[in-house]
């Protein structure tokens, strides 16, 4: 390469340089979104440990006590089956959110620990063909989410 083509080079590569940071340093903050008061928590209340994971991560991540609602949850805490996911456990959270007001703002349900983290879907996949790559189980989130 030719002297003058590796100065014109360089010289590009530095002013393409001070543009990117000079634009990041003039950019304003990025927010994502996502906030604290965009969040619900459900704490099993008839767990210490649903409890103390639930303290720690509302002081970590300054949830608002009206984002927090605790479940008396008697059910199996590794499995449950669609129907008893939708009337036990996110019937009552989504009916509080509802008691509460707050559904305008509120974008995710998180659950504390000592609640099943796997549903059995197969009684409304019953008849169905499902590929190889799919089970009638879904995560306890995966099923909040879709409902």
């Amino acid at each position: 390469m030719p002297p003058i083509f590796a100065v014109v080079v360089r010289r590009v590569r530095i002013a393409v340089a001070m543009a990117a940071v000079s634009g990041a340093l003039a950019a304003g903050p990025v927010l994502a979104g996502g906030g604290p008061e965009n969040l619900f928590l459900v704490v099993n209340s008839r767990s210490w440990s649903s409890q103390t994971v639930a303290n720690h991560y509302v002081r970590l991540r300054k949830i608002p006590v009206t984002n927090v609602f605790y479940l008396d949850w008697t059910g199996d805490n590794e499995s449950i089956d669609a129907e008893t996911m939708r009337t036990k456990l996110l019937g009552p959270v989504l009916a509080e959110i509802e008691r509460r007001d707050i559904g305008d703002h509120i974008d995710y349900v998180v659950y504390s620990t000592d609640f099943p983290w796997a549903v059995d879907c197969s009684a409304e996949t019953k008849g169905a063909q499902l590929s190889q790559y799919l089970t009638p189980v879904a995560s306890l989130n995966g099923a909040t989410y879709l409902y």
